[in-house]
């Protein structure tokens, strides 16, 4: 296996047993394992002289044009072209031998991995002992019909498992992380040390500046530096496999940032006591690593909460007795984000809506007070927490009745 991309619930792999192979390319459903496609079959790209030494990517097309549907891209050794295969079908789109010329000034074609830019297109090779870019300018073509030497490297050229993964990080930009094995053999470092030089390295998308990895105290083991990468851009994070010690390393990318809020509670007294506010983090495109945090908020409302992921999120507050409240949140630098929240009352059963049933609570125990058995049956229906269910608690109640919460 030569590497893996995945789109959505598509996950494509590169396979290369030294020759060519049928099987050198396939699409996979990724929920389920089952094969949808492979290309040497008939119905597919029919082609079983590629080898798939050169990965697997996702073609967003020209200036993002395919973003929604991109094609299975591939490289294989001998061919300076960057080929493609109909993520549905898995034909060839620009046919077997048609696809976009990416050689390198100096021809060599021993590609090892690729990546696009799923903005711009443009695509980035780990060839070699160098790394490659090439700027796209169509469909299916390429400025010059060339790669430029974007990171020249100055050993192993022979040396398999050389990787690279394309990121647009919100606080760093765009850069692109790859490894530089130095043999095929064990006992190799994963970042420099003062004595001795790394396998992982980074440089920016744009012109190859050197970038240096700061991974704070994390210490990998030496192993036979068979990295690969995978950066998600929603939630900022960058993924690293290692083969050689079956491990995988997620980190956060970016400086953690404080968000600042207040929480608006309407009607609430000024006697009232501190309030249990939940605080769910949702990043924005992704229903994963959400997580979840209890803040105590005086009546003031005002709350600040520290190390928080870099990107932009959806924030879901839900306090006893208020209906949950979402509000967007950009917090993509290391800065402090002010947000302000209203919190209405009449959510007593905490169903997320003001309705009879609240009102048929609040009812039951009208007229209570905190030193009354009865007021502690139902110390929510409180709603201004004044210390008694009155009036002011209804009032409350009817000005939001049949009030939904976000969801």
């Amino acid at each position: 296996m030569t590497g893996l991309a995945i789109f959505n619930n598509r996950l494509a792999a590169g396979y290369d047993p030294g020759t060519g192979s049928g099987d050198s390319v396939r699409l996979f459903d990724a929920t389920t394992g089952t094969q949808i496609w492979r290309i040497g079959d008939a119905t597919a790209g029919n082609d079983s002289s590629r080898r798939g030494m050169g990965g697997v990517a996702f073609d967003p097309g020209f200036n993002g044009a395919n973003a929604t549907l991109p094609d299975v891209a591939y490289l294989s050794p001998g061919s300076g072209r960057r080929h493609r295969l109909n993520q549905v079908t898995g034909m060839y789109v620009n046919g077997q031998n048609v696809g976009a010329i990416i050689n390198f000034p100096t021809v060599s074609t021993t590609w090892r991995h690729t990546a696009f830019d799923p903005a711009t297109g443009d695509l980035y090779t780990r060839e070699s002992n160098r790394v490659g870019k090439a700027v796209r300018t169509g469909d299916n073509s390429f400025a010059g019909s060339s790669s430029s030497v974007l990171v020249p490297l100055t050993v192993a050229t022979g040396v398999d498992n050389q990787n690279l993964a394309f990121c647009n990080s919100t606080a760093f930009g765009k850069f692109l992380i790859f490894n530089d094995k130095q043999t095929s053999g064990n006992g190799q470092v994963f970042l420099n040390t003062t004595t001795t030089p790394g396998v992982v390295k980074a440089a920016t998308a744009t012109d190859g500046t050197t970038l240096t990895l700061d991974l704070g105290s994390f210490n990998a083991p030496m192993g036979a530096a068979s990295y690969d990468f995978s950066f998600d851009v929603p939630i900022q994070t960058l993924a690293i496999t290692d083969f050689g010690n079956r491990r995988l390393f997620v980190f956060r990318v970016g400086v953690p940032v404080s968000v600042t809020g207040k929480l608006n509670f309407v009607g609430v007294s000024a006697q009232a006591p501190d309030q249990q506010a939940t605080i769910e983090f949702r990043p924005t495109g992704t229903t994963q690593f959400r997580f979840t945090r209890t803040v105590t908020v005086p009546t003031t409302g005002n709350f600040t909460l520290s190390d928080i992921p870099p990107g932009t999120c959806t924030l879901h507050v839900k306090t006893p007795r208020y209906l949950a409240k979402n509000v967007e949140v950009d917090a993509t630098t290391n800065a402090t984000i002010s947000v302000a929240i209203d919190q209405l009352p009449g959510d007593i059963n905490g169903d997320n809506a003001i309705d009879f049933g609240d009102l048929s609570t609040l009812l039951q125990v009208y007229n209570a007070l905190n030193d009354d058995p009865l007021y502690a049956t139902q110390p929510l229906a409180d709603l201004n927490q004044d210390g008694g269910i009155d009036f002011g608690d209804l009032s409350s109640m009817l000005l939001n009745y049949n009030a939904f919460g976000d969801d």
